[in-house]
């Protein structure tokens, strides 16, 4: 377990501390059980967790087809509200822990076995979140129902979950699984369609000008698969995803993944529901 110092100083719960008991997961499952169908279910599971795991942020997503992500509770000592705001309007789109949701791979990861290959050089890591602070997460993606997933992000911002925080978190997410399912089984919200405007944005952005293969290559790149990774998923050598990425920079007039991703970001305001077409006709006639 860590002891270096966090930005949170750990709860006053000894009753919480179940780390060095024998029957620590079986004290986990009952204090977690006591808290279920409570308002302050989120609050809770976080202090159980802080009080035997060092973390520095803490945050519950709800994940839908129909809507944008909703955060159902987070601790963070310093929290960045634009982070939050380019997120929840479109960066969600990319990030990792939403595309395995999309893809359906629920459970237990540390961030590094889920991102992409290339993710920490990609223009989403070093323009948006690189500037979360954030250096490690711990991730819980729930599966509630055929479009609902709830997911658990715990991170430091500095240093890296040992391999006993990873093993200790690992055994407790069935638990804390069951338990999230049960709380949030019949959550509901509000349908705005923004998560489908967005999702359909994305999913045409660039289509008037570029092959249904260029946009994919694109698509891989943004969500930060270096050119051998995007192109094992294609099925396709390295020098043709070379080759559809170059055509596709030159469609649209750009020459690096920074203007590719401003230009994306730039098109997803242009998200309609009414209209089915391609965000950048949108982009470029406004």
């Amino acid at each position: 377990m860590k002891t270096s110092d966090s930005q949170f100083s750990k709860p006053q719960f000894s009753d919480l501390q179940f780390s060095n008991s024998p029957f620590w997961v079986s004290e986990f499952a009952a204090e977690l059980i006591r808290s279920l169908n409570q308002p302050d279910f989120g609050q809770k599971l976080f202090q159980i967790l802080k009080a035997n795991l060092t973390f520095d942020s803490f945050v519950i997503m709800l994940y839908t087809n129909e809507s944008a992500p909703e955060i159902l509770h987070d601790e963070i000592k310093e929290k960045n509200d634009v982070f939050y705001d380019i997120y929840l309007g479109g960066a969600f789109l990319i990030s990792p822990i939403y595309s395995a949701y999309k893809r359906g791979d629920y459970g237990f990861f540390p961030i590094r076995e889920i991102v992409p290959d290339d993710f920490y050089n990609s223009e989403y890591y070093l323009s948006y979140y690189s500037k979360s602070g954030l250096q490690d997460q711990l991730i819980m993606i729930s599966q509630i129902n055929e479009t609902k997933a709830v997911a658990i992000s715990i991170g430091l911002l500095s240093g890296e979950f040992s391999q006993d925080d990873i093993t200790m978190t690992r055994q407790l997410y069935p638990i804390i699984n069951a338990a999230v399912n049960k709380q949030w089984s019949t959550l509901t919200k509000q349908n705005n369609d923004l998560s489908n405007q967005l999702q359909r944005a994305f999913d045409l952005f660039a289509s008037s000008v570029l092959t249904e293969r260029e946009r994919t290559v694109i698509q891989k790149l943004m969500q930060g698969h270096s050119s051998k990774s995007a192109a094992k998923i294609l099925g396709i050598s390295v020098d043709t995803e070379r080759s559809y990425r170059k055509s596709a920079y030159g469609k649209l007039n750009i020459n690096s993944q920074s203007e590719l991703f401003n230009l994306l970001f730039s098109c997803l305001g242009y998200a309609d529901n009414e209209l089915d077409c391609d965000p950048l006709v949108l982009f470029l006639n406004q």
